[in-house]
């Protein structure tokens, strides 16, 4: 709104009421609704901002002129609201004024006619339709049924609540409220989130308090409570650690007592398997034992009459023989295989005794070459620490030479930055003499030079002379 072209455009101006009502500035949207509405007659979207100068005013505390708005919209509604519902918004605004009462029951006849003229959608349209097609009751019995029935008003504050308008859906419920004094969850959680909108957490926390003591398991109360006060937070939040431990503790006992259960079964199991196994035990002692007395009474019985016939068997001498020669001979295989074995067990020993002595041996051996490999190791050890030491030693004389001499170059820079100009100034003079000192030995060195040339070539002429007097 800050350029003049956007002061002129209804639509913009529109929106700015609407966002004055949310920001609850009631009188800013309320002189914007009146700009538009004076200044915009053929906008468009003129029901809407008479809409909302209607809300302004009830927020306000003007319930006539708010009665007056509603009433105006009921030929041209705003989208999205019926013509019913404004009648039953002018007739809760009338009825906080005094003396009009007989415009609050036209409003609601109004209300009633124009709601049985649409087809039904909602749950108390629908109802009060089956009530107006099915009931004997006259006319005005099914109106007062219909406009008391809570269902309507909830209805009612369910649009509005959508419409983004909560004045108006605390307006609905709280007809609900003055007629039973207490709510259903839904509505006491519509009307903390009304509350909630208009800015009163307060009110907001204590609507959706009476709701959880109605309806303690809601998430969605336990959520608005949680997100709205810290004190129902910190409930909340104390409520699941406690059943949390207590979950915890109940499955320990569980477990406990599942695990007792099962150890018993399993301790009565183990001892039925041992009694059983005792039992069939003892049954097979019995068995043997009676089996056993029967074989010896049996063979008791044959050897009392192999004794009378042997007397007079020969065949039965000849199986005495034949198993006195078979133990004979089996004694003799137990003989050889005794001596068998002591002779093995002999090389065994001697074997033994070998290679005790073979490991004696490597063992004392592999003693000393680990004495000599620590000997070693200790050697070359000491032998890095005292090269370490060198090295240390060596590294600490550079540091403190360096050291020394970046003190000493520091020491010669701040006496070069404290020279005057001066001492420059004699300095440059000093410089220029040495100069002219220099170009003037130079000269002289070159004279010389010269001088030193003109000898040698005297030396050279005269040595070629007298070489040519000679050869002559």
């Amino acid at each position: 709104m800050e350029y003049p072209e956007n002061k002129k455009n209804p639509l913009l101006l529109l929106k700015l009421a609407t966002l004055y009502i949310e920001f609850a500035a009631y009188r800013g949207a309320l002189s914007v609704c009146t700009l538009l509405i004076e200044g915009y007659t053929h906008f468009k979207h003129i029901n809407e901002a008479i809409f909302l100068s209607a809300v302004t005013a009830k927020a306000l505390g003007k319930h006539k002129e708010s009665a007056q708005y509603f009433q105006y919209l009921v030929e041209k509604p705003p989208h999205r609201i019926n013509g019913y519902h404004l009648h039953l918004l002018a007739a809760r605004e009338l009825e906080k004024v005094s003396g009009m009462q007989e415009l609050v029951r036209e409003s609601y006849s109004q209300a009633y006619k124009a709601m049985i003229a649409m087809s039904p959608i909602t749950a108390s349209e629908k109802a009060a339709h089956e009530i107006y097609n099915s009931s004997r009751k006259n006319k005005n019995l099914r109106m007062q049924h219909w406009y008391q029935d809570d269902s309507t008003w909830f209805d009612l504050a369910k649009k509005m609540v959508q419409l983004n308008f909560p004045l108006l859906a605390l307006s609905a419920l709280e007809v609900v409220r003055q007629r039973h004094g207490n709510l259903l969850v839904d509505m006491l959680v519509l009307e903390g989130v009304c509350l909630h909108r208009i800015g009163d957490p307060i009110a907001a926390v204590g609507s959706l308090a009476q709701a959880i003591h109605v309806d303690y398991h809601s998430k969605l109360v336990q959520f608005l409570l949680q997100n709205w006060s810290e004190d129902w937070r910190l409930q909340f939040a104390l409520e699941n650690e406690s059943a949390r431990k207590i979950q915890q503790i109940t499955r320990r006992y569980f477990n406990r007592t599942k695990w007792r259960a099962v150890a018993a079964l399993l301790v009565e199991a183990n001892r039925n398997y041992k009694a059983c196994i005792i039992q069939c035990a003892w049954r097979k002692y019995v068995a043997v034992c009676a089996l056993a007395v029967l074989k010896k009474e049996c063979q008791e019985r044959e050897n009392a009459e192999n004794v009378v016939m042997a007397t007079h068997d020969e065949i039965t001498i000849m199986k005495r023989l034949n198993a006195a020669t078979m133990k004979i001979q089996t004694l003799h295989k137990i003989f050889l295989a005794k001596r068998e074995r002591r002779i093995r067990q002999a090389l065994c020993d001697r074997h033994t005794t070998i290679l005790t002595n073979f490991s004696t041996y490597r063992a004392a051996a592999g003693r000393k070459f680990i004495l000599k490999a620590w000997k070693l190791f200790v050697q070359i050890q000491e032998t890095e620490r005292e090269n370490a030491a060198v090295v240390m030693q060596r590294r600490k004389l550079y540091a403190r030479l360096l050291q020394k001499k970046h003190s000493q170059d520091k020491i010669i820079e701040l006496c070069l930055s404290k020279k005057s100009a001066s001492v420059k100034t004699l300095v440059l003079e000093g410089w220029k003499d040495f100069t002219k000192l220099l170009q003037r030995e130079k000269q002289q060195g070159f004279s010389a030079f010269f001088a030193h040339m003109l000898r040698v070539v005297d030396t050279k002429l005269r040595y070629e002379g007298t070489r040519s007097r000679l050869k002559q």
